[in-house]
């Protein structure tokens, strides 16, 4: 993380990158740009590396698909708390989630070529469950290989075993406890966000 404090304004000039405007909360898509402790606020908000042509996975970009607002809160507090960089995409079923990976709906106008690091995606969705979500991002060459972190408060078996028959990555059960759901996510983040490589999609 320690290279974000090496960014000014006037390094903008020097390795091309561009200016832009931090994108504003909505409901639907709730950005996150977070810093590491000590890191001055020009130096990275609203600064964006130029896209490559082909298909990448963005590594400051998670999804979030969570219908449960407490637990939408605690996610995000908990990347906040743990200074981990990134922006966090929310999807609030399962709809909304597909919508944004595969450019239709309300995200019709999305350049799908720029897809997330990485899914965290709840099971108990209203209009197509997770297990839905995560059978039709298995069939599509352009998600196939996104990877798929199960982050549930379901203690079934069955569930746990069609997860990872359908292809998730991995398969967490949500802590009860406060401070371990914020070490849970500090874990998660960690090594999807700053040590995995991800697929070329």
């Amino acid at each position: 993380m320690c290279f974000l404090r090496a960014f000014h304004q006037r390094d903008c000039v020097r390795y091309g990158l561009k200016e832009t405007t931090p994108r504003s909360a909505e409901r639907s898509r709730r950005s996150l740009l977070l810093l590491p402790p000590g890191a001055p606020p020009a130096c990275f908000l609203g600064v964006t590396l130029p896209l490559m042509e082909s298909n990448v996975t963005d590594k400051n970009v998670l999804l979030l698909v969570e219908d449960n607002p407490d637990d939408e809160e605690l996610t995000l507090l908990a990347f906040e708390q743990n200074h981990i960089p990134s922006e966090v995409v929310v999807a609030h079923d399962g709809v909304e989630a597909l919508d944004y990976l595969f450019g239709t709906g309300m995200y019709a106008n999305r350049d799908t070529r720029d897809m997330p690091a990485l899914v965290l995606l709840d099971l108990q969705l209203p209009r197509i469950n997770g297990l839905e979500v995560l059978q039709q991002m298995r069939t599509d060459n352009r998600t196939k290989l996104l990877p798929v972190v199960i982050l549930t408060t379901s203690t079934e078996q069955q569930d746990l075993i069609n997860s990872y028959s359908l292809g998730c990555n991995s398969y967490i059960r949500k802590p009860v406890d406060y401070n371990q759901f914020v070490n849970v996510v500090k874990q998660l983040g960690m090594y999807w966000l700053l040590l995995n490589e991800p697929p070329p999609i």
